[in-house]
């Protein structure tokens, strides 16, 4: 059995620019905090969770998504803000804003997986981009200041929708490409 989403995977100097805001913001309090490894940012638009391995040509072969339409893909981030667990802040994130044409391909995906046999996502999709998953205690003074900051907003091309598999590790997630769906 393997851990499966579909992500976009973020350009290199996009992810830069994003932290180049926070640190030039921060201070010395940037490092403080444990930041996901760039490698391993990306914007999720369906966790499909635990399959067997069997069944990723069969995933892969459902998501027909046209090359044309990813072309015309162009996204901005604008703002920083948390998800809360128990009212508590418990993922630090930068706001990726609604687009259609993005609300389109999660909906395809979406439909084309149930068509197979994946449950339909039960939750409203809100595209975002975890920084930080803060633990439980953690002191997020510094941090909570990042929302209140504004910035030109952070347009950028993603670079593939990918099927990804997912490890759970003691020391965080590790994220692998299983399968590039449009380049």
């Amino acid at each position: 059995m393997i851990r499966t989403f579909i992500s976009l995977t973020i350009p290199n100097h996009t992810i830069d620019q994003i932290f180049e805001i926070i640190k030039n913001n921060m201070g010395n309090s940037f490092y403080d905090y444990r930041w996901i490894p760039k490698k391993n940012l990306h914007i999720t638009l369906k966790f499909i969770g635990e399959i067997e391995e069997a069944r990723v040509e069969t995933i892969i072969n459902t998501l027909s998504i046209a090359q044309q339409s990813f072309d015309e893909l162009t996204l901005e981030f604008s703002n920083f803000g948390f998800f809360e667990k128990n009212n508590k802040p418990a993922i630090f994130w930068i706001d990726c804003n609604f687009n259609e044409l993005l609300l389109k391909f999660v909906q395809h995906i979406d439909e084309s997986l149930a068509e197979i046999g994946f449950a339909k996502e039960e939750r409203k999709f809100k595209s975002h981009l975890t920084l930080i998953r803060l633990k439980e205690g953690e002191n997020i003074e510094a941090i909570n200041k990042m929302k209140e900051v504004k910035f030109e907003r952070i347009s950028f091309k993603p670079e593939t929708i990918a099927l990804m598999k997912s490890e759970l590790t003691p020391k965080g997630s590790k994220y692998f490409v299983i399968k590039n769906l449009v380049i």
